[in-house]
């Protein structure tokens, strides 16, 4: 199914596809893209747009302005807590909700997270989330739940899966006293390349185009195997991912790859 998305349709985020690459922006650039309840609703609601659209095959998320994400948007949670959480949830939520990131809607196709400045709070969900992230110089890590009387639920436990741990619990125990830094990051791999800020798109689309030198079903199925296997035994896990590699057996694509070798030509993905 191919999914036409224009950018109109979303308020705090743009939506934008060129060929095959989705480009998820976060646009509040006036509260540094804080996450209020309506992009919380857009962000679900584009990772659901982008799983359901065969013609969308890699994904990069970014954020407008001086950052990527400042986290939640506390002075509107703030405004509306005296109604309760629960009647908050039922309003801004009335569909239910897994939250903004990707893996939560068992979206395994490819995702790029392409950050600067401030990366804090629930903005830290998109980057684990991610299969690659690319940063620049000026990007900063943390989380302020503690801070402000809140746990850190699945930020915290997602940071614990995607760097050592005691850089984790550090980070979460400190709160807004603690600042990961980008060179950092890139040691301990909570981002995969440091590149100039003038770089940074150029160098996600310039990933986004050399996945799409593979078929992007079998990409999608690998990536797949791997984040279910996480908090399995290794036998378990490569139960599964064999689940996943009989099923694109049956795709023309992995009948397409092997010919195109034989015939010394690139191959024709047709995304099948």
């Amino acid at each position: 199914m191919v999914v036409e998305t224009p950018k109109t349709t979303f308020e705090t985020i743009t939506y934008e596809k060129t060929g095959h690459i989705l480009s998820v922006t976060l646009n509040r650039p006036e509260r540094l893209n804080a996450l209020n309840g309506k992009m919380m609703v857009e962000l679900a609601e584009a990772w659901r747009l982008y799983k359901n659209d065969d013609d969308a095959w890699v994904a990069i998320v970014t954020g407008n302005g001086r950052a990527f994400c400042a986290g939640g948007d506390v002075k509107e949670f703030a405004s509306r807590q005296a109604q309760g959480i629960s009647a908050v949830a039922r309003e801004t939520f009335p569909k239910g909700f897994k939250g903004w990131a990707p893996k939560r809607y068992e979206v395994y196709k490819p995702l790029i997270a392409a950050v600067h400045g401030v990366v804090t709070g629930g903005g830290l969900d998109l980057v684990t989330d991610a299969d690659i992230a690319i940063g620049t110089p000026d990007t900063v890590f943390f989380d302020s739940h503690v801070s402000i009387g809140w746990v850190s639920g699945h930020e915290a436990v997602q940071l614990a899966h995607r760097i050592p741990l005691g850089e984790a619990l550090m980070l979460e125990a400190l709160g807004n006293e603690y600042r990961l830094r980008a060179d950092r990051a890139y040691q301990i791999g909570l981002l995969q390349e440091l590149v100039p800020p003038e770089k940074l798109l150029t160098r996600a689309m310039e990933l986004a185009n050399q996945i799409l030198t593979n078929a992007p079903k079998a990409v999608e199925g690998t990536l797949q195997g791997m984040w279910q296997s996480l908090g399995h035994p290794r036998e378990v896990g490569i139960a599964m991912s064999e689940g996943v590699l009989r099923e694109n057996t049956m795709r023309e694509d992995h009948r397409e790859g092997p010919r195109a070798f034989a015939e010394r030509r690139k191959p024709a993905w047709k995304g099948k």
